[in-house]
């Protein structure tokens, strides 16, 4: 699978985005707040990883490395795998784990599969891709 637009675009979108909406919205303090911006953040991202995945303009660097177990990984199982060991290796480094982390661990890939479902994309990169399901 080689990058494409979308690798490169993602990459840096992702950052900018982040930046630009914690400038104008802020980080909340309050615990109820908080909670509410982590539930509504997972549907977004899913939807947002399912609708750039089902453009084939080329996957991001967890997507491309998940994408790559798959087969015999599935891809909402393989994200997972790929999330967990950043995370095990950023906690290493001395970085944190916490309700959020283990959320994304454990959820976005499923949620993402089930909005390229819902959307009728498939998430799947290139040539393999397009191959017609034997079924």
């Amino acid at each position: 699978m080689r990058p494409g637009v979308g690798t490169v675009v993602q990459v840096g979108l992702v950052g900018v985005t982040v930046s630009v909406v914690l400038a104008v919205v802020g980080s909340p303090d309050a615990w109820p707040v908080r909670i509410g911006c982590l539930v509504a953040a997972f549907p977004v991202i899913a939807l947002g990883i399912a609708a750039y995945l089902g453009s084939r303009t080329g996957a991001g660097p967890a997507e491309g490395a998940a994408l790559a177990w798959d087969p015999p990984v599935p891809f909402r199982w393989g994200y997972g795998l790929v999330q967990g060991g950043g995370a095990l290796l950023g906690w290493a480094l001395g970085g944190t784990i916490g309700v959020g982390t283990v959320a994304v661990i454990v959820l976005l890939g499923p949620l993402v599969d089930r909005f390229a479902r819902w959307l009728h994309v498939d998430v799947h990169q290139g040539a393999a891709a397009e191959q017609p399901d034997p079924a």
